[in-house]
This record gives structure tokens, sequence and C-alpha cells, in this order.
């Protein structure tokens, strides 16, 4: 029986191992699309503010 938990203990570590690296790639996959928005979007923000809009 202990034997079967250990087992069953490690399958469950890797699967939450690639669980979280899955969600952790997914996340930076993300923070880096809204970083290439948000650069793009800071130089018509400040033009816009230069101008007075």
């Amino acid at each position: 029986m202990n034997r079967e938990t250990s087992i069953s203990s490690v399958d469950s570590a890797e699967g939450f191992s690639r669980l979280f690296s899955a969600t952790a790639l997914a996340f930076e996959r993300e923070a880096s699309r809204f970083s290439r928005q948000i650069y793009a979007a800071a130089p018509r923000a400040m033009n816009k503010h230069r101008n007075g809009k």
C-alpha cells in the first residue's frame, strides 16, 4: 500500500508540475502581449498629451 501511495504522490507531483509550467508559460505569453500593446500605445498617448488632447 505504501508503494502505491508513493507512486501516486509522484504522479500527482509530476502532473502538478506540468500544469504549473503550462500555466506559467501562458501567463508569460499574455504578459508579453500586454507589454507590446502598452509600448505600442505609449507614443500615441504622449503625442496626445503634448498636443493638449
